[in-house]
């Protein structure tokens, strides 16, 4: 059991301030942040979109956030602008260069600096590295990842218990709060964690299971101490 506390939303919304103030990846950028009952609202202007990205990880990092809508918008300077193709091409480059990237079998399609990442992998780990690989890339305004998981079919029961497992080695301490369910090759995950930082951990385990195709993240937040 997780011990509960309140935190006012004055409070939450001070400390996410002086988080992301803390957080060299958004030094100088300027943020409006609103929170109402633990959900969070970050807007603004930020100069890129691994900007956007790391001011969301820093207001996750807050105890008594409970969910977070990012509506940062990305306006790149005039001289760091980038056209398309040099996104593309860029893109190719990372993924060439990342070892736990198929880059033959991947790519990235740029339009108005927005990436569709499209292709297919073998796992779900790969599908998130391709995704991160993209994130910092200069002239990105957004990503949408739409890479397909081709993972065989496995004994449901065994990789469930493969994910417990993994999850008691890794947060034992959450092992009994969180829920591990799988269909075909879709694996939900439900209950609660005390932090944002142990439902990333239990994404991770999860998406390194073999045949993961999918996972529904159910996982809820506590406010703990």
């Amino acid at each position: 059991m997780f011990t509960t506390f309140h935190k006012t939303d004055a409070e939450i919304e001070t400390q996410i301030r002086e988080e992301l103030q803390w957080d060299c990846r958004t030094e100088g950028s300027v943020f409006t942040i609103q929170v109402v009952e633990g959900a969070v609202t970050l807007s603004g202007k930020v100069k890129n979109y691994a900007v956007k990205c790391a001011a969301e990880e820093a207001a996750h990092r807050i105890a008594g956030v409970q969910s977070l809508h990012n509506a940062l918008e990305v306006k790149i300077p005039f001289g760091a602008w980038k056209t398309d193709i040099e996104i593309a091409e860029f893109a190719a480059r990372t993924f060439e260069w990342n070892v736990l990237i198929p880059h033959e079998k991947v790519g990235a399609v740029v339009t108005g600096g927005w990436v569709e990442l499209v292709g297919q992998v073998d796992c779900w780990s790969q599908r998130e590295e391709v995704e991160r690989a993209v994130s910092t890339l200069p002239g990105v305004l957004g990503v949408s990842n739409h890479i397909r998981v081709n993972a065989s079919k496995v004994d449901t029961q065994e990789v469930c218990g493969a994910i417990e497992a993994t999850l008691e080695r890794r947060v034992p301490q959450e092992t009994n709060q969180v829920h591990v369910a799988m269909d075909e090759n879709t694996v939900r995950l439900s209950g609660q964690v005390p932090t944002w930082e142990e439902r990333c951990a239990v994404m991770r385990a999860a998406g390194f299971a073999p045949g993961v195709r999918q996972i529904v993240d159910e996982l809820q937040v506590s406010m703990s101490a």
